[in-house]
């Protein structure tokens, strides 16, 4: 399933979505991502170079779809939201939740290694591994948890959800990269603080 942009006047109001069957012509799979954990699901880009597929694997029918885009452009409301907008907002608190178990995963590595055999102790020793350096990762942990547990209650109490669900992800993310950096023997690859 492809979500794409019929209308680039009306923005995310103006997308559909198609099935473009494997093999299509004109569409291939580029490059994979290369990510910090999460590696059971497999991330590639897509591309579609002048793909075309027929009207009949427009999801919704082209009645809908017109339907549809004619409203947005008189400004009315256009119902529900894009299926992929809505889930990525329902996936959001545990993506970010997996992000907290890879950071809580790289703090536990290094506090493992700084208080391990001096030959193992040296390179740590190197980055200015100091208790100061772990308590800044924990509390980053800490404060990005406290996102996502935030972000994950509020859809239960009618609250509106993406401002709070799009901060946990954003940050959760960010301490993750930060933490797995921060343990990281390179001090030059200190420079990047969530």
């Amino acid at each position: 399933m492809v979500t794409a942009t019929v209308d680039p006047h009306l923005g995310s109001r103006g997308q559909a979505s198609f099935i473009v069957p494997k093999g299509t012509k004109a569409s291939r799979k580029d490059r994979s991502t290369k990510k910090h954990g999460i590696r059971a699901s497999h991330t590639a880009e897509v591309v579609l170079d002048e793909c075309r597929v027929p009207g009949r694997l427009l999801l919704g029918g082209k009645e809908k779809l017109d339907a549809k885009i004619a409203k947005a452009r008189e400004g009315a409301h256009t119902g529900a939201k894009q299926p992929a907008m809505a889930t990525f907002e329902a996936t959001r608190p545990s993506v970010a939740a997996q992000a907290i178990g890879i950071a809580r995963a790289a703090y536990e590595e290094s506090a493992r290694l700084r208080e391990g055999p001096r030959r193992v102790r040296k390179p740590i020793t190197r980055t200015r591994r100091s208790p100061s350096c772990l308590a800044d990762m924990i509390t980053e942990i800490d404060a990005a948890r406290l996102l996502v547990w935030r972000a994950a209650w509020s859809p239960a109490t009618a609250v509106t959800p993406t401002p709070k669900v799009s901060q946990s992800k954003l940050k959760a993310g960010r301490v993750a990269v930060w933490v797995n950096r921060a343990r990281h023997p390179d001090p030059r690859r200190l420079r990047v603080h969530p």
